[in-house]
């Protein structure tokens, strides 16, 4: 089997770093842990600031949806994808 379809194709990928297939599965686990990091900031803002006792609660929990919703504004997996393609063909 040749082209893109055939397994010679995904072996040579096994085989190859650079090799597209591998390029995008690293760079969606670099998303990933940005977005892990980003979440754990939150949480550890969120936590702390809990433990206050002159802490609103209700402007914490503002504060942590505001968190996590600039994470969700802030991050995509389609500059991930195209990131991946570009890398792909240096």
């Amino acid at each position: 089997m040749n082209g893109k379809n055939g397994a010679g194709y995904y072996l040579v990928g096994a085989l190859n770093p650079r090799h597209p297939v591998n390029i995008e599965y690293h760079a969606r686990i670099i998303a990933q842990k940005h977005i892990q990091r980003e979440l754990i900031g939150v949480s550890t803002r969120t936590i702390r600031d809990a433990y206050e006792d002159t802490t609103d609660v209700f402007n914490l929990l503002d504060e942590a949806e505001k968190g996590l919703f600039a994470i969700t504004q802030t991050t995509s997996v389609a500059p991930t994808r195209a990131w991946a393609v570009s890398a792909a063909r240096c």
